[in-house]
Parts: C-alpha cells; structure tokens; sequence
C-alpha cells in the first residue's frame, strides 16, 4: 500500500512537471509569435516604397526635363528621394543613375551616386550631379570624363595653320575631357566650365589647365570657344605645335588662338614667339601678333626682340613662313640675322623684296662697322644696306680696325 502511494506520487509529479512545461511552451509560442509577425511587417513597409514608379517633370522656358524612377520615398514634405534607374530625360540629353534626391519646391535635384550624361555625341561621367534653375544648370561633381565623340573640324584650325593638308585628310576621333572636380554645364548661357587638374586628349592635341570654359552652339561637342586659365600647356606632337601661359583662348568661329601672361610661348614649326603679354595667330587672316614686354621671334634666319612684333604667315610647300613684319618700341626694337644687327624705333621686313626698313634712333652693326642715322635699309639677298637721315650730319659711320689697337675712325657723312 505505502508502495503504491510512493509510486503515485512519482507519477503525478512526472506529469505535473510534463503539464507545466506544455503550458509554458504554448505560452511561449503565443507570446513570440505576434512579435515575429511584428517585425516581418516592419520589414515589408521598409521594403515597400511611398511611390511606387513616380513619373514628373521639371519644366523650363526653353526645354521640359521628365523624370522616372522605379521607387520613391519622402524624405520631408519637399524632399522625396527617388530610386534604381533613375532617368532625367529632355529633347537634349538624358542623365542616368540610381539614386536622387529631389525638392518639388525648389526644383533642385542632387545625386551622389555615380552618374552618366548622354547627348548628341557627348558622353559625361561623373560621381553624381547637381539640377538646378529650372534645369539650366547641371553641375557634374567629382572625378568627371567627358566624352566628345565628334568635334567640329575648326576646332583644330590651328592644325590647319601648320598643314592643312594633313588636316583635312584626318579622320578626327573622339576627344577625352577629364577633371577633379567636375563639370557645370549652363545650357541657356550655352557654356560648361571644367574644373581643377583639366586635361584634354585628341588624337592629334592635348591641353591641360585649372579652369577651362567652353562655349557651345547646338550642343556639348559643338565647341564655338575654349578659354582655358592658370598654368595653361598645349602641344600637337604630330604636327609640331605647342604652347603655354597663363591664359588660352580658341576662338573657333574666328579661327583664332591667343595665349596671354607672363611668359607667353607659341612655337610654330621652327618659328618661335615669346611674351610676357599676349601671342595671337588668326589662321583666316593668315597674321600673328606679339605684344607686350619681352616680346620676341626667333626663326633660323632671324631674331626680333620688341614691344609690338605683328607679321603675315603663307603657307609654302606645305610649311608657313613668314612674309612680312612691322616690329615698334618706344624704345629700342632689335633685330639680329646672321651678320648684322639691327636697332630702331619701328622696322619692316618684307621677305619677297628682301627687304628690312628701319625708322627713327636708327643702328646698324655689322662686324668692325656701326652706322647710326633717321632711317636705314638691308637688303638681305645682295647683303648690303645703308643709312640715311633729314639732317645729313646725323649720319655716322664708326669702323673699327682690329689692326690699330686702341683706335677708332669716326667718319661723319
């Protein structure tokens, strides 16, 4: 009897403790069970999207952009971050990224996501972008490259003043754009500026500054005019161009190219100019002009050092030479050939005549012989020259006999 109320018990506390671990595991269940539902709603609305494909536009007085998106989701009552394959698309241009933030108040768009700009034969990437004023100005942040697939044949004119030939015969690539810190593109101004550590790379030509400003016509490739500013370099291998300054201005329309600063360099072939103001070489005028202090032209038959050095370029069998010049300083211009040196106020070389005319504070230095006078002339074919002047007793010829030590003719004419 004892052993069966002993055995009693150890059944009823077996199941007593089999009962309690049952409720509390149903409890368990239903207690953890509304949590995780909880949570898996929580995870589907931070999965889902307050817009799904959200579908505007930003319109302009000259052009309507559309914006897509797979996903939209706001941010503040203004701000609404737009999602995967976002597209900003006009008649012009379409911008492709995956990650926008857009105030419908201000208009403004802004991405910091890696970004790409296609339009007529203009590619951009860049590490994202800024859409302001309506959609007049993009600013491309960032490491940028751009990519222009075509460029107008005048944009490489100064090619043209080396050989034209050459120039035309060339089929003309793509030209590769790149910068530190982007690019702002001003679509009504028609104008982009490319920023920081510029260089640009061609087949045929490469330049590289800190700031460069395009100005365009219909589109990004259709390059009217290239400024380019501070510590400026360009040089064409293949056709033997090069340059630099301070400042650099292509005028396409013109087909005129100017650098401008304190030491200015423009070499041409085996024709070099040198300025601490301004070299401008206009290729539809066929003329150059130097101006400013430490002006100067060197060629293998002469060198010119002056205030304002202007000159005509023609081409012959394929190379420019020069055909005439009009050299003035205020001072004293200076010209030297092989033999002779020259100096006056104002000179003219007229290469068909062989001819070089000298004006005002004239002398002429060749060898042992210095003449001095109003006007003086060389004919560089024959090799002679001479001097003359208003008043004939300013006319002086010095020789100098290397025979008698010490001793100088002085000759008045």
């Amino acid at each position: 009897m004892n052993f069966l109320l002993s055995l009693n018990k150890k059944v009823f506390l077996i199941f007593s403790f089999i009962f309690i671990f049952l409720i509390l595991f149903i409890f368990s269940f239903n207690f953890f069970q509304p949590a995780d539902n909880h949570l898996n709603k929580i995870s589907k609305n931070k999965s889902s999207s307050d817009i799904s494909e959200p579908k505007f536009s930003i319109n302009s007085k000259k052009q309507k952009i559309s914006v897509t998106a797979n996903e939209g989701n706001f941010l503040t009552d203004n701000e609404i971050v737009l999602e995967k394959n976002v597209i900003f698309k006009s008649n012009k241009f379409k911008i492709y990224t995956d990650n926008v933030i857009f105030n419908k108040k201000t208009l403004v768009a802004s991405s910091q996501e890696s970004s790409k700009f296609i339009s007529n034969n203009t590619s951009i990437d860049s590490a994202g972008f800024d859409i302001i004023d309506n959609g007049n100005i993009i600013n491309f942040k960032g490491k940028t490259k751009l990519i222009l697939k075509w460029l107008s044949l005048y944009f490489f004119f100064f090619i043209v003043l080396i050989n034209y030939k050459t120039a035309l015969a060339r089929n003309i690539g793509e030209t590769e754009i790149t910068t530190e810190d982007g690019i702002e593109v001003f679509q009504e101004e028609k104008y982009y500026l490319l920023k920081k550590n510029v260089e640009i790379v061609s087949d045929e030509f490469e330049l590289n500054g800190n700031l460069v400003k395009i100005f365009f016509d219909k589109d990004l490739y259709d390059i009217q005019e290239l400024t380019a500013s501070t510590d400026v370099k360009f040089i064409s291998k293949t056709n033997d161009i090069k340059g630099k300054g301070e400042t650099l201005t292509f005028n396409i329309q013109n087909e005129q190219i100017k650098v401008a600063g304190i030491g200015s360099e423009l070499f041409l072939e085996t024709t070099e100019m040198f300025s601490d103001g301004s070299i401008t070489v206009n290729n539809i005028a066929g003329s150059f002009s130097i101006k400013g202090h430490n002006s100067k032209l060197i060629t293998d038959e002469i060198f010119i050092t002056g205030f304002i050095i202007n000159g005509i370029l023609v081409n012959k069998e394929g190379n420019r030479i020069i055909s005439n010049l009009e050299v003035q300083d205020e001072n004293t211009l200076n010209i030297f050939t092989e033999d002779t040196e020259m100096f006056s106020k104002k000179a003219f070389y007229d290469k068909e005549k062989s001819i070089i005319e000298l004006f005002d504070n004239v002398k002429i230095i060749r060898g042992n012989e210095m003449i001095t006078g109003d006007y003086g002339v060389l004919n560089t074919d024959k090799n002679t020259y001479k001097v003359s002047s208003k008043n004939s007793n300013k006319v002086k010829a010095i020789i100098t006999n290397t025979k008698w030590v010490n001793s100088n003719y002085l000759m008045t004419v």
